[in-house]
């Protein structure tokens, strides 16, 4: 019985792509103007509690700020949180490279932002050009896609199956190329990249050196390269002078798995390479 019903949702799921969204009742610090339409692949949302402190702490980073970017942005959930928060005419940039999500990120955006955001249809990383991309799930609907998921993933991926995974070229660019192209400056970046952390920090090295955001990050050892140290990430924040703490104020060393908020600790950081 219950995998027809899992069989009927994903079905559900599937047709309602096109439609318009079911209103479910998220954190409060999520939908703080109440509830929200969204697609009914976010179901789950409404069943787990883990995402309302992230919801809640993302909304203070953001609120009155001018331009926050969504690396990862995955079905826009966090987009919308920013987008409730920004002052008005501020700028949110959902940066997703999955065909498949980005139908229910535009299905969000569309149903519930205040403002349209700016979708970015292309990887997050440390050079520019075209790269291999692991969308799981089959068609890549799913919230674990990563740049790390091949043979110089470090550790074994237990739920991540062969067969589920499919192997995609998109493009891949860097923040500090995207920055100095567009001209944005982000007050606030939040990156939930599944292990490409630090791939993302040594692309925006120059923009975090001299327009100093403020940094959500969630870190995912357990998907870093294998040639990556277990110190790299803090290494690299502390080089560019941000401290790092957990979402209750709490030390971290950046190497559990875990979501973080990393604060510059100067207006600007002047660094000899």
């Amino acid at each position: 019985m219950i995998s027809i019903l899992k069989r009927l949702w994903r079905q559900y799921v599937q047709m309602s792509v096109n439609h318009p969204g079911i209103a479910i009742s998220l954190s409060t610090h999520l939908a703080s103007r109440g509830r929200i339409r969204v697609h009914p692949r976010c179901y789950r949302l409404q069943l787990d509690s883990d995402p309302d402190r992230v919801f809640e702490l993302l909304r203070e980073l953001a609120t009155d700020v001018s331009v926050v970017f969504d690396v990862g942005a995955n079905f826009g959930i966090t987009s919308l949180v920013a987008d409730g928060a920004v002052r008005d005419g501020g700028t949110v940039v959902a940066f997703e490279p999955s065909a498949q999500n980005l139908k229910v990120l535009e299905f969000n955006m569309n149903a519930s932002a205040i403002n349209p955001f700016r979708v970015e249809r292309f990887c997050v990383g440390d050079h520019e050009g075209m790269t291999d991309f692991y969308l799981l799930g089959g068609d890549g609907m799913h919230t674990s896609n990563s740049l790390n998921f091949g043979q110089e993933a470090g550790h074994e991926i237990t739920h991540v199956k062969p067969d589920q995974t499919t192997i995609v070229q998109v493009p891949i660019r860097t923040l500090d190329a995207y920055c100095s192209n567009t001209g944005l400056v982000p007050d606030v970046i939040k990156i939930d990249v599944e292990g490409a952390e630090l791939q993302v920090l040594r692309g925006a090295y120059q923009t975090l050196l001299k327009h100093r955001p403020k940094l959500m990050i969630g870190v995912h050892p357990f998907w870093w390269p294998k040639e990556q140290q277990a110190d790299e990430l803090r290494l690299l924040l502390e080089e560019l002078n941000y401290s790092s703490t957990k979402l209750d104020g709490s030390a971290t060393t950046l190497e559990d798995f875990e979501d973080v908020v990393c604060t510059p600790l100067t207006k600007s950081k002047q660094v000899t390479t």
